[in-house]
């Protein structure tokens, strides 16, 4: 079964300091969710995306209200790791492999214990996304009403300031030229 337009309204934390500084909070407030999922679903696996996910998962893990969930578990890379092991002098390029090559242990794991919606062979990632496997998201994992420009793949937001406070606290949002439902 699939669960559409969950994950996405679960908040990425800016930072992983300021992440790691709550991760109390954000473990528990993941744990109510987990816990509503799986109460009220017939989950295959539950994905963890780094880190802060991961723990969330093990605090609720130990909880005794996960004692019905009998799914699979992958943690995964955080879609940003390359990024941010570039960002902290590491080689950006081996980080993607790393990325990717994490994927697809996880994505070999899952294939015949998650049922797709749609039959289809697996086929693993590169050492690199290619634009292929960067499509838009589709509508039905995103919150109804979302203007159609926050799905595609073109870059709308970015985060402006010269120290990390400002850059936590300021984010620009600018609609693509080419998805302005009203003239230049």
């Amino acid at each position: 079964m699939t669960i559409s337009g969950l994950a996405p309204r679960w908040n990425s934390v800016y930072g992983q300091h300021g992440g790691t500084a709550h991760a109390p909070d954000i473990a528990r407030y993941r744990r109510a969710w987990l816990d509503a999922l799986v109460t009220h679903n017939q989950i295959e696996a539950i994905i963890s995306l780094g880190g802060l996910a991961n723990t969330a998962f093990h605090t609720w893990r130990d909880a005794p209200t996960s004692a019905a969930y009998d799914g699979a578990y992958e943690h995964l890379l955080h879609p940003t790791y390359p990024d941010s092991a570039a960002a902290s002098g590491h080689d950006g390029l081996a980080a993607m492999k790393q990325l990717t090559a994490n994927w697809n242990d996880a994505l070999t794991a899952l294939h015949g214990v998650v049922t797709p919606d749609t039959a289809r062979p697996l086929v693993p990632y590169g050492d690199a996304f290619t634009p292929g496997d960067l499509g838009i998201i589709p509508e039905a994992d995103l919150p109804p009403g979302l203007p159609s420009w926050m799905r595609s793949d073109q870059p709308w937001a970015s985060r402006q300031g010269e120290t990390a406070g400002e850059k936590r606290a300021t984010i620009t949002v600018q609609i693509p030229q080419d998805q302005r439902p009203f003239p230049a």
